[in-house]
């Protein structure tokens, strides 16, 4: 395995890491506030601006909030709903020498995510493919399902993995949550802001 895959590896693994904390946290519906308390400044509004900006401009749905942090010259932004039933927004911006191409991206991260999700590991399987112009380039979406165990009760889970040209390097977009509260007229208008 090359550098650059270890360090893709990583990437991921600390995404998904965090999508399992911020499931757990989703239900109390303090996702963006547990990620700011556990990392510094994670929920300062000048460093999630700085954060943010760095990688694209775009609006924030109504109801969200953001946090930010930087890891191994990673660059995270979570953007998650009050309210802890909607889907969840992680943005994640990769240094360019870090990557090869978001084609290899892309399958890494569909990868990484249809092994690892919830709170146990679980296999997410592709249910629709859908392309977007992001930045003015045409990028696949893959949209997975899979179902895991919560307290006892079998949940179906949803994610979609979108990866584009950032600002300053390669950027990966994940929208994940709970099937039923899955809203895809928010996760279309949320894309189409992205410039």
């Amino acid at each position: 395995m090359s550098q650059k895959q270890i360090l893709i590896v990583i990437g991921v693994l600390v995404l998904v890491c965090c999508c399992v904390a911020g499931l757990g946290l989703a239900g109390m519906g303090y996702v963006g506030e547990g990620i700011g308390r556990s990392i510094e400044n994670a929920d300062d509004p000048e460093n999630v601006a700085r954060i943010a900006n760095s990688i694209a401009d775009y609006d924030v749905p109504a109801g969200y909030k953001q946090t930010a942090f930087e890891m191994l010259s990673i660059k995270y932004v979570f953007i998650a709903p009050g309210d802890g039933i909607h889907s969840f927004i992680m943005l994640t911006q990769f240094p360019q020498n870090m990557v090869g191409n978001q084609e290899e991206m892309q399958k890494e991260m569909e990868r990484a995510m249809a092994r690892q999700s919830g709170q146990r590991s679980i296999t997410m399987q592709i249910v629709e493919e859908k392309n977007y112009t992001i930045r003015g380039q045409q990028v696949p979406a893959a949209i997975m399902e899979g179902e895991t165990e919560v307290e006892g009760n079998l949940v179906s889970m949803r994610q979609m993995v979108v990866v584009f040209d950032g600002k300053t390097g390669v950027a990966a977009l994940m929208f994940y949550g709970v099937k039923e509260g899955w809203d895809q007229e928010m996760i279309d208008s949320f894309i189409a802001s992205i410039r």
